[in-house]
């Protein structure tokens, strides 16, 4: 006899193999799909994920709060009242000719120019280099009497000016041969072999 389901004067019952059983005890003991299985398996995902992400945030804040703090704590350069600001370049390639003095020319590395503040004025730095363009040393000898890192090389006295609390790097040439031009770039600033004059075919 195959399953079917019939109908007595008393209650509907599902025929299986030849038994009869009351749909309304099947029904009874049917319990469904495992709920609790699930359940339990997406509770420990979620717990997972929720370690995982709480990682990542132990990891970054110390990071991000830390370069808000350097951010912040970076000092702007003063220049008789006025405030010095760069402005970085995107890609940085070979350092340009940014000012010929009498006596030194003036190259910006990593910048594409710079520019002083002072209560809502704005003025190219180059143009406030021309007041000065018979003693560019003078008035650099005090933009980096505010850098207090300095490191010397053999060449006769080149040094190169950075501080913990700006993003200005400078490098003011002094070399035997009487080379005096200026390199402006950020904090991280480096004397390359063809800087103050030289060149990589005199390095050899």
């Amino acid at each position: 006899m195959g399953d079917g389901i019939v109908e007595d004067n008393r209650k509907v019952v599902t025929v299986s193999n030849g038994k009869c059983i009351s749909l309304e005890k099947k029904f009874k003991d049917y319990k469904g799909p495992n709920l609790a299985k699930h359940s339990s398996f997406d509770k420990y995902s979620l717990m997972g994920l929720l370690r995982k992400i709480l990682i990542i945030l132990i990891v970054l804040i110390p990071i991000v709060v830390v370069s808000i703090l350097m951010f912040n704590n970076y000092k702007n350069i003063k220049i008789n009242g006025y405030s010095l600001k760069l402005v970085v370049s995107k890609k940085c390639s070979k350092e340009k000719l940014y000012f010929e003095g009498k006596n030194s020319n003036v190259y910006l590395v990593c910048l594409d120019s710079l520019y002083l503040t002072k209560k809502g004025e704005k003025i190219s730095f180059d143009k406030y280099l021309n007041k000065y363009s018979n003693d560019i040393e003078g008035l650099f000898d005090d933009i980096t009497s505010n850098l207090k890192n300095k490191d010397s090389f053999w060449d006769g006295g080149t040094t190169i000016y950075t501080s913990n609390n700006t993003d200005l790097g400078i490098i003011m040439c002094h070399t035997v041969d009487g080379n005096r031009d200026i390199y402006i770039g950020k904090r991280n600033i480096e004397y390359k072999s063809d800087y103050c004059g030289r060149s990589e075919v005199n390095e050899e």
